[in-house]
């Protein structure tokens, strides 16, 4: 099966910034070519402006775990949990190289210096919604530098877990890990 290119003509017809925030909301107005062929019919969409982003995940050699974090995330409170297990992570700073930003939210979040990153993937985490592009790592450390907890700045508190493959799977199938970019990078080591 070949896969052909989907039509690509796009008109803006209005922009408006209706929040100018941590992430900014505007609403967008647009028609775009069809796959018959003619353009559609106007159609409005509030759209979610984020930073890039950037996560990673830690395997330690030295104790041979996982290295994950927990951090209260209001979103997820209000969607029905707080408290959420994910993958070290962070926006990228205007300018900031996405492979710098990790590395720098390693150590942020968790306190190990990372040497090296292997790219697991680059997605959109939510399409329909957000701009966000996620860029999501790999990393071997050994031994935790020293302990950190976030940023008070930032308002973070973190806690670091260090969890067996076997824990992990598990969390992932409890439902437990519900964090898309978590899962995703999860997956990929399971499957390694």
């Amino acid at each position: 099966m070949s896969v052909k290119k989907p039509p690509s003509k796009v008109e803006i017809l209005s922009e408006e910034r209706m929040l100018d925030a941590f992430i900014d909301v505007d609403s967008v107005t647009f028609r775009h070519e069809t796959f018959a062929g003619p353009m559609s019919e106007p159609v409005e969409r509030q759209v979610y402006r984020t930073r890039q982003a950037c996560a990673v995940l830690i395997w330690d050699t030295a104790i041979e775990r996982l290295v994950l974090v927990r951090q209260f995330r209001i979103q997820a409170h209000l969607s029905g949990g707080g408290w959420v297990i994910e993958i070290a992570a962070g926006m990228l700073d205007e300018g900031e190289d996405p492979y710098e930003a990790a590395v720098r939210e390693v150590a942020e979040e968790t306190g190990y210096e990372v040497a090296g990153l292997t790219h697991i993937i680059t997605c959109l985490t939510a399409p329909g919604v957000m701009t966000e592009r996620i860029h999501i790592y790999y990393a071997e450390v050994s031994g935790r530098a020293r302990i950190a907890t976030g940023l008070d700045e930032e308002g973070e508190d973190i806690e670091t877990l260090a969890i067996t493959p076997d824990e992990a799977h598990g969390l992932l199938k409890s439902g437990e890990i519900c964090d898309a970019k978590t899962i995703i990078a999860l997956q990929w080591w399971l499957a390694r």
